[in-house]
């Protein structure tokens, strides 16, 4: 659009215009240079006219503009937020968004929690005998269930490490953390019995189990890291005797401290299983293998889908070298309902 000035009418030019009119609406003539300063008023009026349309259309289409731009900067963000929100757990993507996470790598704090560790036995030697698609399908197909009860749980994943996973509970009511944890971490066991036979159709017939390790204790929160790069992770001791209750875990089992058993004793079932020298710990570790629920807490039945009229009971492969002690507590879990059921109709 050419650049043009508004003429704008002086309020003396406005008062003789309207006084114009005024006597044409009183049917007086006007005087021929009256008539021709009245139309050079108009003309003017016309002229401004023309332009300020001319600046409502610019005004409209660079609103135009300026809103699809943004419509684009929005969608931009959401693609950008769906992708983090897979680099992040729910709570601190949470915290990040709402901006109430300080980037700054001297905002930390101290908070009694449950940590978890679990890696799965014999997948290095795996890694050698697959193919790099069945490998990757494989730890996805693992990664993604682990992941999905933990959510369920309210589990903070802290990280994956290839196989192994971290997890740590930050909330207040410790108790109540240690035992969603521990809950957490039968389900992921007896998960593994169906992620088996899913590996087992796929041709991996290897005995894939996992170990599990949770420690109960004061950690160090916050933003660790460079000013370049940080992770909002959790650092101590208790994180370290985790890892460590983990490595000398029974492949199939979960392994917890007295801190952790202290608790939870009122839920879980265990069996002690000696002491453990943890480096950088004065005194040996307590530990405990988890060997199911105490009533009515008792897991679901993993092997029974039940219905109004019936049930339906699959397949179970028993072999007492093979079966953990929590893998057992469900297969007898669910053979006990089984017969329950059917007695009862």
């Amino acid at each position: 659009m050419d650049s043009k000035e508004l003429r704008t009418l002086t309020d003396e030019d406005l008062e003789q215009c309207k006084a114009f009119i005024s006597r044409l609406n009183d049917n007086e003539a006007l005087a021929p240079h009256e008539i021709k300063k009245l139309a050079g008023f108009l003309e003017s009026t016309l002229a401004d006219f023309e332009i300020l349309a001319d600046v409502h259309d610019a005004t409209v289409a660079h609103s135009t503009v300026l809103e699809n731009e943004l419509e684009d900067k929005n969608n931009e963000s959401e693609i950008l937020l769906a992708k983090m929100k897979k680099y992040l757990s729910p709570q601190l993507f949470k915290l990040i968004v709402g901006g109430d996470v300080d980037a700054s790598t001297d905002n930390y704090r101290r908070k009694n929690m449950p940590v978890f560790f679990s890696d799965i036995v014999g997948f290095t030697d795996l890694t050698d005998q697959i193919e790099a698609e069945a490998l990757s399908s494989l730890l996805n197909s693992y990664l993604n269930k682990m992941t999905e009860i933990a959510l369920k749980w309210g589990g903070t994943i802290d990280k994956f490490i290839g196989d192994a996973v971290m997890i740590f509970f930050e909330e207040d009511n410790t108790k109540d953390c240690v035992a969603r944890c521990v809950q957490m971490a039968i389900e992921m066991q007896t998960a593994m019995i169906n992620l088996r036979k899913l590996w087992q159709q796929q041709g991996i017939t290897n005995n894939l189990k996992i170990r599990i390790g949770v420690n109960t204790g004061y950690c160090t929160i916050g933003n660790f890291g460079s000013d370049e790069r940080m992770d909002y992770t959790i650092v101590g001791g208790t994180v370290n005797t985790a890892s460590r209750l983990e490595s000398n875990c029974t492949p199939g089992s979960i392994l917890i401290s007295s801190s952790t058993y202290g608790f939870v004793q009122d839920i879980i079932e265990v069996e002690p299983k000696g002491s453990i020298k943890v480096k950088g710990v004065s005194h040996p570790i307590e530990t405990f293998e988890v060997t199911g629920l105490k009533e009515p807490l008792q897991q679901k039945c993993t092997f029974l889908s039940e219905s109004n009229n019936g049930f339906k009971l699959q397949s179970i492969n028993y072999s007492a070298n093979e079966v953990s002690p929590l893998e057992k507590e469900a297969i007898i879990n669910s053979l006990e309902k089984a017969l329950k059921k059917i007695r009862q109709q």
